[in-house]
């Protein structure tokens, strides 16, 4: 049923996500096509100027329920009635097309980025977009350079979503393992539902560090510092048609908005690495 705007199912006791939607508190037009999209949580800052900017394209409600990908993945093959799934790996969706689930591609839109974001670092005096190559403690804090300063025995809560169903927490700790670091920090870490989580966690101060989604901290007046790409695996954030959708065409017009000029121009603006950004780097040498 629709309350206020917020779609509300019984899937959602499989796990607590979060809603949003666009046009919340209108009514909305007679027959006006709806589409509800598993997305996974690092897209939640994006997800509403994503919708807004295709609601301009077409007619269409978009309707979004968040969380980690191996979980919303779960709620497909219970048969949870979404039209669109949104993962942060392909590697998930490309596992519920091999069951019939999925009937397209998969495709890429975008790659997402590791970052090491902390709320009780102070922040540097000049920094480019709050990413400096280094980030300096002070009254007593860890400082951090790179991934080595986390093992700092001042840095006792390192906050990671969860790498068996959450993408970024998988990148996370396969960052952690090719640094050498994963078995000196395990112990300190505490494991999150999902990216989000992760970043809450840190947000409240209840974690001194977290290994997160740069889109989550876009904006955050503290410090990040981006982990190097090449200690994991790509984070390629996928999209996938279900196949019981009944509003395939709207679903796939949206998959294909993603790849688009519009919304790789957001996605940028969020953090996400696009096709555009990787020849931008490779003509500037970087």
């Amino acid at each position: 049923m629709i309350i206020k705007g917020l779609h509300i199912s019984f899937w959602l006791f499989l796990l607590p996500v979060t809603l949003l939607t666009t046009g919340c508190g209108k009514r909305e037009p007679a027959g006006q096509t709806e589409i509800l999209i598993a997305a996974a949580a690092n897209l939640a800052p994006v997800a509403g100027e994503l919708a807004s900017e295709f609601g301009r394209i077409q007619d269409v409600q978009v309707r979004f329920s968040f969380g980690s990908s191996g979980n919303l993945a779960a709620q497909i093959r219970h048969g949870a009635p979404f039209d669109l799934y949104l993962p942060a790996a392909r590697s998930f969706c490309l596992s519920l097309r091999e069951e019939a689930l999925i009937e397209d591609s998969c495709a890429v839109y975008a790659r997402g980025v590791l970052v090491v974001w902390s709320k009780t670092l102070a922040p540097p005096e000049h920094s480019a977009e709050g990413h400096p190559a280094e980030v300096s403690g002070q009254d007593g804090q860890a400082e951090l350079a790179d991934l080595t300063d986390l093992a700092d025995a001042r840095v006792r809560v390192i906050a990671i979503a969860n790498p068996e169903i959450a993408p970024y927490g998988l990148a996370a700790r396969q960052a952690l393992q090719s640094a050498g670091l994963w078995e000196t920090l395990e112990p300190r870490m505490v494991i999150a539902n999902s990216v989000s989580h992760a970043f809450q966690l840190v947000a409240s101060e209840n974690a001194e560090m977290g290994l997160v989604a740069l889109s989550l901290v876009k904006g955050q007046r503290e410090p990040y510092m981006r982990v190097d790409e090449n200690l994991y695996e790509p984070i390629e954030q996928a999209t996938g048609v279900l196949s019981s959708s009944g509003e395939k065409k709207a679903a796939t017009a949206f998959a294909d908005f993603l790849t688009g000029p519009q919304a790789q121009a957001i996605l940028r603006e969020h953090g996400y690495e696009t096709e555009h950004s990787a020849s931008s780097a490779s003509s500037n040498g970087l």
